[in-house]
This record gives structure tokens, C-alpha cells and sequence, in this order.
């Protein structure tokens, strides 16, 4: 396997869409472009992903966090009548944070 394509996947498993991905190749080559602001560009919106990809693993983790205090019972979703829990038992949290299926 040639050296270019090693990097390429290397990209991809980044989570570099395809789009930028042959934009970056130039930069990354034996020879780079003559236009050297180019490349800066491209480490620009290569920065700007990464930054991206950030910002959805805070949110995923604050949705995750707010699920964990869901199930576990320390909060209760807005709107969700505390009656509704207390006559539904399989709307409860479960313990050890298991998910009760309604029979």
C-alpha cells in the first residue's frame, strides 16, 4: 500500500469528508502547491471540522447525562406528570439504571 494512500484513510477515519479530502491531497504530496495560502485554507476548514466534531461530543454527552439522570430517576422530563409515574410503574426508573419493557 503506497504512502498516499495510507494518509488518505488515515483522513477518512479522521472523519474528513471526501469533498475535503481531495482538496488536502495536494497539500500533503511530494510536491506541494505553488500556492502556498492553499493549504493554510485547508488547515483552516481542517480546524474548523475538528471544532465541529467538539461541539457534538459535548452535546452527545450532555444528552447522555441528562438520559443517565432520566433513568435513574434524579430528574424527571419537562411536561412529565409526577401522577404519570406513579400510575404507570413501567414509566419508572429502573435500578442499576436497566430499562423496564412494559409487559
Amino acid at each position: 500500500m503506497s504512502r498516499a494512500t495510507v494518509r488518505v484513510q488515515d483522513l477518512y477515519r479522521a472523519g474528513l469528508p471526501s469533498e475535503v479530502i481531495r482538496e488536502v491531497i495536494p497539500c500533503i504530496g511530494p510536491e506541494p502547491p505553488q500556492d502556498e495560502d492553499v493549504c493554510a485554507a485547508l488547515v483552516d476548514r481542517v480546524r474548523h471540522i475538528r471544532d465541529q466534531l467538539a461541539y457534538q461530543e459535548r452535546q452527545l454527552a450532555e444528552r447522555r447525562e441528562m438520559l443517565e439522570r432520566y433513568l435513574s430517576g434524579a430528574a424527571t422530563p419537562t411536561g412529565l406528570a409526577a401522577t404519570a409515574r406513579a400510575s404507570h410503574p413501567s414509566c419508572s426508573p429502573a435500578p442499576d439504571h436497566e430499562v423496564r419493557l412494559p409487559e
